[in-house]
């Protein structure tokens, strides 16, 4: 769900649904992508946002122009941990259209496990 101040304006803020089990998020896509609900958020302006390598996570299913300068912007102040956790990801199915390099890839190809959680 989104919602702008006015039809065609900027989003103001979005909301997502996502799939859980007991205490841990699970991403809809790949069931292998897990992490605690407790560490799915950060406190940021007095509200909880979602934490930065979920919402890329989320964005690079079919990546537009967007999506890339939104990855280049938030990557460099991602903590090594944050890095780690977006590069341990596994890769997800390609998409019919050109890709850029994956995140691992730009990460200094840091990514230990093709099959690791994002925990």
């Amino acid at each position: 769900m989104h919602a702008a101040i006015r039809p065609g304006a900027p989003w103001r803020w979005q909301l997502m649904l996502d799939e859980s089990a007991e205490d841990e998020w699970i991403y809809r896509l790949d069931p292998r992508i897990r992490r605690p609900l407790t560490a799915l958020t950060i406190m940021r302006d007095d509200l909880r946002r979602l934490v930065p390598e979920v919402r890329l996570l989320h964005k690079s299913t079919a990546p537009r122009p967007k999506d890339e300068i939104d990855f280049e912007t938030v990557l460099p102040p991602l903590d090594d941990g944050r890095r780690h956790r977006l590069a341990a990801a596994p890769p997800l199915a390609p998409s019919p259209a050109p890709q850029p390099p994956p995140p691992d890839a730009r990460l200094g190809g840091r990514r230990t496990s093709a099959e690791g959680p994002l925990v």
